[in-house]
């Protein structure tokens, strides 16, 4: 399998009502990407909406916002250690069986930084996943160009507010209807 990307723009109540009947029905919890030092807890959440800050994007830039791996919630997270072992390193490269959400969410007031959804697994479970969430994209989400904009971010955009991958990018890199 190559690797599948659903790129989107939401607020934070488009993902959560998104995703809620998900976690309703599946057994997987949403565990902090990236870098710690090394024995670190990871935090890690059931439902998207107990993640503190879930939606809101601190530096206006989807590369430099966080992300979750979405792992099977009896899986312990396999990390590579760098440094000596100092420093542990948890994506999906170490974990086959997840699905990546980068939520974006609004920056300041009127700029809604892009997300999105990917796999790079070809493993049953993480297609599964990622097939279901995909499923209920398209089934909530309205199609604007190659995006999937929920309802709220779909009435920011249509009131004057930017969808943008980075805040610092020239508005004529914007999504737009025209």
């Amino acid at each position: 399998m190559r690797g599948k990307t659903l790129p989107f723009f939401a607020t934070s109540k488009d993902l959560i009502e998104l995703l809620r009947p998900i976690e309703e029905t599946e057994n997987f919890r949403y565990v902090l990407e990236g870098g710690f030092d090394a024995g670190q807890e990871r935090p890690a959440w059931r439902r998207a909406e107990d993640i503190p800050d879930f939606g809101i994007a601190k530096f206006g830039d989807q590369a430099g916002e966080a992300a979750w791996l979405l792992i099977p919630a009896d899986t312990k997270p396999n990390v590579e250690r760098f440094r000596g072992g100092t420093w542990e390193v948890l994506d999906q490269s170490t974990m086959p069986a997840s699905v990546m959400l980068s939520a974006g969410g609004v920056f300041k007031w009127n700029i809604l930084i892009a997300g999105a959804v990917l796999t790079i697994s070809d493993e049953e479970w993480s297609k599964r996943l990622y097939g279901l969430i995909g499923k209920a994209f398209r089934k909530h989400f309205e199609k604007i160009k190659m995006y999937w904009v929920g309802k709220e971010a779909a009435a920011m955009l249509r009131n004057g507010a930017r969808l943008t991958f980075r805040a610092a990018s020239p508005p004529e890199y914007d999504l737009s209807e025209d």
